[in-house]
């Protein structure tokens, strides 16, 4: 771990399977860790046929290259003295992965870290466990992974796993028709169900404990159930979402095609072809555990980050 750094201005890159997100803060010190934070996204689909073929495809590369290329000129701009960038679950499982990182780091200097799940579920604890007292199990729904993590501040991370479901790995997969079919749905369901289901009962939950979902999917649902027309950060950190209010989006995404769904309030359109895949698994998780109710912390895997890779 490094040395804490104070009054610097550092950043953050997550290359996920759907989005890639930069995160740019002054560090004030361990009273004020996250100061005059900017976030930036940009969607790239680089998970896009990595279940199918085992590779990142060329154009989701090329998208990637262009992102980052971006946002290491936005840094600079704002004066970062250091970015950690890290790649998750497409580029762990692509083959072709130096296709993204040998021209990334000719091309800004970055070097990318490739993380395991275990690293990836760390993260997401730390970026959320600073804002829930108690026992919590956080669910993170990216695209081409879901991460569970279970424990709380004081004994720390108590079990996570990792498992290959995600929206975009999951569309693939299991979506093919515009409306989606109610049995893509259910199979979809069953899928996650018949992971989901095993983990917990190997690893029994504290009655007391608190889901809290991370990540795009999770905040764009919350989004839409307040039905958003501008994306309102301090709306959407610590608001809640029943089961009934998942499933009642979930009827109402499914019973739309794409061009429907890119309409509805809360919901980007860029995200609009994988959100029912998210919603899906996010209700099949949530009925797996137990739980009647999820809060969405703003906070996820890039404070997470920031505070085990910098020393915060």
């Amino acid at each position: 771990m490094r040395q804490e750094k104070t009054n610097k201005r550092l950043g953050v890159i997550d290359i996920g399977s759907n989005s890639i997100r930069m995160m740019v803060f002054d560090h004030g010190g361990k009273a004020q860790p996250f100061c005059n934070v900017k976030k930036f996204l940009r969607t790239t689909r680089l998970g896009h046929g990595v279940d199918a073929s085992g590779n990142l495809a060329a154009s989701s590369i090329a998208r990637s290259i262009d992102a980052l290329v971006e946002f290491k000129q936005i840094a600079d701009d704002e004066g970062v003295a250091e970015i950690y960038a890290f790649g998750t679950s497409a580029m762990r499982d692509a083959g072709n992965a130096k296709d993204l990182t040998e021209p990334v780091r000719r091309k800004t200097g970055l070097a990318i870290d490739i993380v395991d799940g275990d690293t990836e579920a760390r993260y997401g604890f730390y970026g959320v466990s600073s804002c829930f007292p108690g026992n919590i199990l956080i669910v993170d729904i990216g695209g081409g992974s879901t991460e569970l993590i279970s424990g709380s501040r004081a004994a720390g991370i108590v079990w996570d796993k990792s498992l290959n479901i995600g929206a975009v790995r999951d569309t693939e997969k299991f979506i093919r028709e515009d409306p989606p079919h109610q049995s893509s749905l259910q199979n979809l369901e069953a899928h996650v169900q018949g992971q989901a289901v095993v983990l917990f009962q190997s690893h029994a939950l504290p009655s007391d404990t608190k889901l809290v979902g991370i990540g795009g999917t999770n905040t764009t649902l919350s989004a839409i159930h307040q039905h958003m027309t501008t994306y309102d950060e301090t709306k959407i950190h610590m608001s809640t979402l029943s089961i009934k209010d998942v499933a009642q989006i979930q009827n109402q995404l499914a019973a739309c095609d794409l061009d429907a769904r890119k309409k509805i309030e809360g919901l980007p359109p860029r995200r609009a072809d994988i959100i029912v895949a998210g919603c899906t698994i996010l209700s099949a998780v949530m009925r797996s555990a137990g739980a009647e109710q999820m809060t969405v912390c703003g906070r996820d895997n890039m404070e997470g980050a920031a505070i085990l890779h910098y020393g915060l």
